[in-house]
């Protein structure tokens, strides 16, 4: 494994997460793999304190296999980092996001894409630095909410509309998209 991330464990993330109380302001990532290996002392496991660039993509995405995108919202262009050096790798990837008390995942891979999906589905040409996620965001639930349950989709565009005017967003539970993940790592 290949664990990447800055964050640091805080007492809000305890009561979504499965973090423990001695373990606030532990590096999340750290303190992930050490729970992999006292579950298994065999887990190798790579952690990497910082945040997905379009420096250190290259580096990250080498170094796997599959490819999960659990990139936290609003961080687009690292999104769009990750996925364009995984397609330009031919790796797969599976991408997951919050979608109002759910989670939405998706197995990307196994074609000739000529474009990154998250290109593709935040309608982010190659050559664009537009990178407002707030807003690509908005444009792509607005087109799939059409899918989703209407309770969903109401929650969502209250969402929305605090995302588009930089107020707080309620914290997303991680569980729904864990076990997505969980799901589509076992397809493979």
């Amino acid at each position: 494994f290949v664990l990447v991330d800055n964050d640091q464990i805080q007492l809000h993330n305890l009561n979504r997460q499965s973090f423990q109380f001695d373990q606030v302001d532990q590096f999340k990532v750290i303190a992930l793999g050490q729970r992999l290996r006292a579950i298994n002392p065999e887990v190798q496991a790579e952690e990497f304190c910082g945040l997905v660039t379009a420096e250190n993509v290259l580096s990250l995405v080498t170094k796997c296999d599959v490819v999960f995108d659990t990139i936290d919202f609003l961080d687009l262009s690292a999104i769009i980092a990750l996925h364009d050096e995984a397609l330009r790798q031919r790796k797969p990837v599976i991408s997951l996001f919050t979608a109002g008390w759910g989670a939405v995942g998706m197995y990307i891979g196994g074609d000739d894409r000529q474009i990154s999906w998250a290109r593709e589905i935040f309608n982010v040409p190659p050559s664009s630095t537009d990178m407002s996620y707030r807003q690509k965001f908005a444009e792509f639930f607005v087109r799939i909410q059409k899918q989703l349950n209407p309770a969903v989709g109401e929650f969502m565009q209250e969402v929305l509309v605090k995302m588009l005017d930089h107020r707080p967003c309620p914290e997303p539970n991680v569980i729904a998209g864990a076990q997505l993940a969980s799901v589509l790592a076992q397809a493979l």
